[in-house]
């Protein structure tokens, strides 16, 4: 099934839930993208050996990137 088949699909979907539906379909959307992030960190953790950034480093790493200042 291609992109816009799945969004056409979609939206018929959606166009016959009630607000209350819709609404919910949406925190389980949110919850679904919390619960990839999550995935995501855990596997860049695992492949890291476990070895976190140093807090300087990400500083400095946002700082330049951003144009931020920490103190």
């Amino acid at each position: 099934m291609t992109a816009t088949e799945l969004e056409l699909k979609a939206k018929r979907f959606t166009a016959k839930m009630n607000d209350k539906q819709l609404g919910r379909l949406h925190e389980i959307i949110e919850d679904i993208r919390d619960v990839r992030a999550y995935d995501h960190a855990r596997k860049r953790l695992a492949a890291s050996d476990g070895k976190t950034v140093p807090w300087e480093t990400v500083k400095a790493r946002l700082g330049k990137k951003f144009g931020l200042k920490f103190s």
